[in-house]
């Protein structure tokens, strides 16, 4: 594996784990499978709220910082969701296609979960060794905390 390939997939692992209805680690696999597949509006969906508004608030100071730098801000078509325009740059890059498939046996990178009410901590196995991904649970579905 290639240093670019190591490097995004542990920076999408330290981003944070996610969880859906069955269970954080099923959701975590469903948010790696989103990222792998590039539907990064449906891995932005995974996220908690908190996530999502801390998100938000950086690309409000990436849009600031950009604008006075005279560079350009046009937005990609669906970005119209605050957070998600920054969530796709810091993942992707600029153009948002900048990063490689991840592996296809994601459902093999889950080792272990610990829950504890509405929070959940899953051992994630990378090239690079063990990982934690947080989760959190809101309005019953489990939710994918970023490790800012």
């Amino acid at each position: 594996m290639g240093k670019r390939y190591l490097s995004v997939l542990v920076a999408f692992l330290a981003l944070g784990g996610c969880g859906d209805p069955s269970g954080p680690s099923d959701t975590y696999k469903t948010y790696l499978e989103a990222l792998s597949r590039g539907d990064l509006t449906q891995a932005f969906q995974l996220l908690s709220r908190a996530s999502q508004d801390r998100l938000a608030s950086e690309e409000l100071t990436w849009l600031k910082k950009k604008t006075l730098a005279g560079e350009d801000t046009a937005a990609h078509e669906g970005d119209s969701v605050p957070g998600l325009r920054y969530f796709r740059v810091r993942l992707a890059g600029p153009d948002g296609e900048n990063y490689p498939p991840l592996p296809a046996d994601v459902a093999d990178l889950v080792e272990a979960v610990e829950e504890d009410g509405d929070r959940a901590r899953l051992m994630i196995s990378t090239p690079l060794g063990l990982k934690v991904a947080q989760m959190f649970r809101e309005d019953g579905e489990w939710r994918v905390v970023l490790g800012f």
